[in-house]
């Protein structure tokens, strides 16, 4: 009795039952009990343990991977199986749309080809929510002619790219942008250098001086043979514009080098870069100074250094 006592007390504290319901138990159910409780108590604990931890987590990894690629596979299937001489576009969108077709009440278990026609056998209408494209994608030699002409039309977008941006031509640059876009836009490129999924060799000064060499004969050859006259008299009337203005930068410069000849024999002190207080002397600096002090400059650094300043140099 003090053993069956005993077990009772400690099913109790193991919060198996109460004592009145356990009290009416058999000593072998009661015994039962206890090694279930005992059994389920080392599992908890096992549970706890850290190398069974990183191993349930490892196992839930895997059979999440295998359920990816599962799926990966039937999306496959589906975008490459004709329906009524189309075939759903393989894209984000469709894909999300036909996830969402999945119902656990109907019994769905997961995307499978079957399953997917099924559901459009069943619901036709649901077909109106998917992008499609022809069948003719299926044929092999037209999809080897659709992906040289994407081939070639990405390139075509990634130079103009580069050229626009100042990256480098290079073949390495072009493959690393189809390995993290696949195929791509201006918009998508852009995209991914402005947040640092895509990092793209600059292009060196030898390719820049033919960018803007290019870009000349393509403005002559639009300006000669395809411009209109009011095209015309825009582009003369900004070819005047920056002739002006490198007139204006040629005179600046003539001065300046005039006057640094005459300033090189009043013996003036070098002008520094920041105050006593670690301001930046720049041409906003300057342009703020108090009459008084902007004189008292002009007579320790000299006018050169000072119009060299203003100038941003």
């Amino acid at each position: 009795m003090d053993g069956r006592k005993d077990t009772i007390d400690l099913l109790v504290v193991r919060g198996v039952g109460t004592r009145e319901h356990l009290e009416k138990q058999t000593t072998r159910h009661l015994e039962k009990l206890l090694d279930e409780s005992l059994l389920a108590g080392i599992r908890a604990e096992a549970l706890q343990d850290p190398e069974v931890v990183r191993s349930q987590q490892r196992i839930r990894e895997i059979d999440e991977q295998s359920r990816r690629s599962f799926e990966e596979y039937q999306f496959k299937l589906i975008f490459s199986t004709a329906v009524e001489g189309n075939v759903a576009t393989d894209n984000t969108a469709n894909r999300e749309i036909i996830r969402n077709w999945l119902d656990e009440a109907k019994g769905d278990t997961g995307i499978s080809l079957q399953w997917f026609l099924n559901v459009l056998k069943e619901n036709p209408n649901l077909a109106q929510q998917l992008s499609w494209q022809s069948a003719d994608v299926l044929d092999p030699t037209k999809r080897r002619h659709r992906e040289r002409n994407q081939e070639a039309e990405n390139r075509s977008v990634f130079d103009a790219f580069c050229r626009e941006n100042r990256f480098s031509l290079v073949d390495a640059n072009f493959h690393l942008a189809k390995c993290v876009l696949g195929d791509f836009d201006q918009y998508s490129l852009a995209q991914a250098v402005q947040s640092n999924a895509l990092v793209l060799a600059p292009a060196s000064p030898a390719e820049l001086q033919q960018f803007r060499t290019e870009a000349q004969q393509e403005r002559q050859e639009y300006l000669l043979n395809r411009a209109s006259p009011e095209e015309l008299r825009n582009a003369a009337r900004q070819e005047s514009e920056q002739r002006r203005i490198q007139a204006q930068r040629e005179e600046t410069e003539r001065q300046i080098a005039a006057r640094a000849q005459i300033d090189s024999t009043q013996g003036y002190t070098v002008l520094p870069e920041v105050n006593q207080h670690g301001e930046r002397i720049d041409a906003a600096y300057l342009k703020n100074l108090a009459t008084d002090v902007y004189r008292n400059y002009l007579r320790k650094y000299g006018a050169t250094a000072i119009t060299a300043r203003l100038n941003g140099r």
